[in-house]
């Protein structure tokens, strides 16, 4: 449902982090919680996804938008800060 405004949007992820003593990939349980303005919650989703790959490495995973790894709250026309 499209409704415009401010989205608060939780997303747990599989995050990849090089062991430099080894060189070999752990994936270590990430949260990240952001606040952003989107048309919907698929939109805040995208942004904070588009957002965080451009940030981790790209073999981390993230989960879908449906799924239980992703929570959001519609905050209104304004945040809540």
């Amino acid at each position: 449902e499209e409704r415009f405004g401010w989205y608060e949007g939780l997303v747990d992820f599989k995050r990849v982090i090089v062991n430099p003593n080894t060189g070999k990939c752990v994936y270590i349980d990430t949260r990240f919680i952001a606040q952003c303005k989107a048309m919907s919650a698929a939109d805040c989703y995208n942004r904070i996804v588009d957002h965080l790959q451009q940030r981790v490495d790209s073999r981390s995973q993230f989960p879908s938008v449906k799924g239980k790894n992703f929570q959001y709250r519609f905050l209104g026309d304004h945040p809540e800060v």
